[in-house]
């Protein structure tokens, strides 16, 4: 694996470059289209409950609405793969640790969700001692 990303680093890099682009120009156009039409944010992302079902889709949404409603926080470089490890960690874990300002959009989606417990760097002690801790639950369990 880290031979095929050594010779693969210009590629994935300006693929990375790419996504933060892409997403900052959408965001922006979607931000221009919100403040001209309130009600188009409800139309094109409308506030999802939490379905077991299809939790990518909900947390997708429900980020993707929060990046547009929440003109406080500036998407910036790496943001694109970020936005990517957001969803999927949130989504496909437990637990999963995010940078500060991903660990609050997600923690602000609807609630009530099962999405993955995020921490983010000043709490990683406190995530592996819960890790060890639901490790050991689950063996006495079995």
């Amino acid at each position: 694996m880290l031979d095929w990303v050594c010779e693969q680093r210009d590629s994935i890099r300006k693929s990375a470059q790419e996504m933060d682009a892409k997403l900052i120009e959408v965001v922006r156009e979607e931000q221009m289209l919100f403040k001209q039409d309130e009600a188009a944010i409800n139309r094109k992302y409308p506030v999802l409950p939490f379905n077991p079902l299809t939790p990518a889709t909900f947390t997708f949404v429900s980020l993707r609405r929060r990046l547009i409603t929440d003109r406080q926080q500036q998407l910036k470089k790496g943001d694109g793969l970020d936005y990517c490890h957001a969803v999927m960690a949130s989504v496909f874990s437990s637990v999963a640790a995010l940078d500060k300002h991903w660990k609050r959009r997600i923690e602000s989606l609807p609630k009530p969700n099962k999405l993955a417990k995020i921490y983010y760097q000043p709490e990683l002690d406190r995530m592996v001692t819960d890790i060890e801790f639901y490790f050991r639950q689950s063996q006495t369990a079995a």
